[in-house]
């Protein structure tokens, strides 16, 4: 009876208890990835660059494209890690070999500084391509520099300013900032210093320390705009405010 009683009670506390839970599957490579993520920026967990990297090795050697792409980062700048350039070439390579547009856009990077690898302009060009065609941004502009400067290609400076307006059309604010270069210098284009004027203010809306300079030394000196001293302040103030040295050597002769 007592047998019987015991069985009873254990059968009772099963089901009141429900099936033990089974046992959790380890994270996937990308969950790797995605925590590591948090782990760099402290995103609802104590920030520890040295975990983020752990993590990044783990999902990296697994094959998660992404994490090669971080990690490749991580070694360039140095980010929890020394700085290893030849080991973050060997993390954008894997990643751009699975179509990661940005390991493409930086192992063309590394390609045409001599980063980590020996200087290859043409390799350099033919990734910034298969980058740009994925639609990497930053990609189309070092494509269209390549272009401007003969650099891995042909010169072909109609052609830059083609890929500069591609990127302009989608809102790129480096893309407003290099098209107001070749404007005011007539580089590819007819010089015409209102249009340049015109991308330098683009540019410095978004915030671009460069542009905010140009901005200011347009209004100080009227070039492509009426003269207006107090707006000229006003932009070299804020580009000297984003590091901007040249700004505020400027900012300190107008006083």
């Amino acid at each position: 009876m007592k047998i019987w009683t015991a069985c009873f009670l254990f059968l009772s506390a099963t089901l009141i208890a429900g099936e033990p839970a089974p046992p959790q599957s380890p994270p996937s490579p990308h969950e790797q990835y995605v925590l590591a993520r948090r782990y760099a920026a402290g995103d609802g967990v104590e920030k520890n660059k040295q975990k983020a990297v752990e993590l990044l090795r783990l999902a990296a050697s697994a094959g998660d494209a992404d994490a090669q792409y971080w990690l490749g980062n991580a070694n360039r700048l140095g980010m929890g890690i020394p700085v290893d350039a030849a080991e973050a070439v060997k993390w954008y390579s894997a990643a751009a070999k699975q179509n990661h547009a940005a390991a493409q856009c930086s192992l063309g990077e590394c390609c045409e500084k001599g980063e980590g690898i020996s200087v290859d302009e043409q390799a350099a060009f033919e990734w910034y391509s298969r980058s740009a065609a994925l639609g990497n941004l930053d990609a189309v502009i070092a494509k269209g520099m390549s272009h401007l400067r003969g650099i891995g290609t042909d010169k072909n400076p109609a052609q830059a300013i083609r890929l500069f307006k591609l990127a302009a059309l989608q809102d790129f604010v480096e893309s407003f900032q290099i098209l107001g270069q070749c404007y005011e210098a007539g580089i590819g284009v007819e010089k015409d210093l209102p249009t340049a004027f015109l991308n330098f203010s683009i540019a410095a809306e978004k915030g671009h320390p460069d542009a905010e300079y140009k901005l200011g030394e347009y209004y100080l000196k009227g070039i492509g705009t009426p003269e207006n001293k107090d707006k000229a302040r006003e932009w070299l103030q804020k580009s000297a405010d984003h590091g901007n040295s040249k700004a505020a050597a400027l900012l300190k002769e107008l006083k």
